[in-house]
């Protein structure tokens, strides 16, 4: 059938599964400006319009809406806050864009605004990784490529690789130095200027001296450092499928608990299984 006939025309061929595939319509553009503004207003302010949020502006979230949910920066007991300006329908589209649109509100017959795009992260750095690289971290990219998943198909992607291998030769084997297994206090550690040793740069948690101690004695032998090694977190890191890919921000679980073991306060990834404070927050 000509519907079977045009599926089959999208699937990349099979003796090179990273061919790009087939747009759904021809395309028509000749040129694309990529650009990714980070740091600009909230979305609230500008073209995403919440007339509930609006309605429920300075109360508490109703408990139905907060049950069984929990995210980094959620506090059940803090008021909503609402758009602060005014939105209206602009155009024959009528796209609802707030006042302080107003020139982007003479053309919006002329641009096209993608509101259903959804993703897990809540959190700036993790939105802003996933917006650009599919992925909230780029550790689990690397991840997922070395469990097998495709590279993008993009036109871009494949221009850009063949440039690389113009330029340095076709990849002949697989890289030797695996970066993605290293962070904080696993193969990676801070030495001050006066020879203290700590984790992480922003830990302040002194583990030794190189003046007293070799960095090797100490990185093998200190029980923080072989627990950090060890992934032996507490909270959702200690139940977090990618304990030991990622690890955490040590230093924002010493300063939010005063536990360089517990869980990262600003990490948005919710793992599967649920801590158990029973166990000190591992999953049973």
């Amino acid at each position: 059938s000509l519907l079977a006939a045009e599926e089959s025309a999208k699937k990349p061929a099979a003796d090179n599964p990273l061919a790009p595939r087939l747009p759904h319509f021809p395309g028509q553009a000749k040129r694309v400006i990529y650009i990714f503004q980070a740091g600009a207003p909230s979305h609230l302010e500008l073209f995403d319009n919440k007339p509930e949020l609006v309605k429920r502006n300075g109360q508490l979230p109703p408990a139905e809406l907060l049950k069984g949910y929990r995210a980094a920066f959620i506090n059940p007991n803090s008021a909503l806050l609402g758009p602060k300006f005014p939105f209206a329908r602009h155009g024959k589209c009528g796209m609802e864009l707030s006042e302080v649109l107003p020139h982007t509100a003479k053309i919006v017959d002329e641009i096209c605004l993608i509101r259903t795009m959804q993703t897990e992260a809540v959190n700036h750095a993790p939105a802003q990784i996933m917006m650009n690289s599919g992925s909230q971290q780029f550790r689990r990219v690397v991840f997922r490529r070395q469990e097998g998943d495709p590279a993008p198909v993009t036109e871009l992607y494949q221009k850009l690789s063949g440039r690389l291998d113009t330029l340095m030769g076709p990849a002949t084997a697989r890289p030797r130095a695996q970066t993605a297994s290293t962070r904080d206090g696993k193969g990676i550690l801070f030495v001050a200027h006066d020879g203290e040793i700590n984790p992480a740069g922003f830990l302040p948690l002194p583990l030794g001296n190189v003046r007293d101690e070799t960095i090797a004695t100490i990185y093998r032998d200190n029980p923080v450092l072989r627990s950090i090694r060890a992934a032996e977190f507490t909270g959702r890191c200690g139940v977090c499928e990618y304990a030991d890919l990622c690890g955490g921000s040590r230093a924002r679980a010493y300063a939010a608990s005063g536990d360089p073991l517990g869980e990262d306060p600003a990490c948005s990834y919710q793992p599967a299984t649920t801590p158990d404070p029973a166990v000190g927050g591992h999953g049973a």
